[in-house]
């Protein structure tokens, strides 16, 4: 097994389409994925469309298409949001709840914080 077949086709599609769709750079959506920004250049001409099959390039087809990026990304950075609230949420109950019972709140304790779900 070659370097070259280290990745699967849907593996390599995914920083593809985080680039191509969801307008992310290249070198942050590379050093997320601990990959070159090589590689992603190279399976992004490998898995590019011909050109017969793109659509017109019109100021008002660019501008949809920006849009609709934008959108992916945020909410991708709502739902990142959502999470972070939701586990300081569960945290402040469970301190709260420890600080009425007497619980020591200190980590020094060598006990974990338990997990919210």
């Amino acid at each position: 097994m070659g370097k070259q077949d280290r990745f699967t086709d849907e593996f390599k599609r995914d920083p593809v389409a985080q680039v191509v769709d969801r307008g992310y750079r290249v070198r942050e959506v590379a050093e997320r994925l601990g990959i070159s920004t090589k590689s992603i250049y190279t399976w992004q001409n490998l898995f590019s469309r011909p050109e017969k099959m793109l659509l017109p390039r019109n100021a008002q087809a660019v501008k949809i298409r920006r849009t609709m990026r934008d959108l992916v990304r945020l909410r991708d950075a709502r739902d990142v949001l959502q999470k972070g609230l939701e586990m300081d949420a569960c945290r402040s109950k469970f301190l709260a709840g420890a600080y009425c019972a007497g619980v020591p709140l200190s980590r020094s304790a060598g006990k974990p914080l338990p997990q919210c779900g």
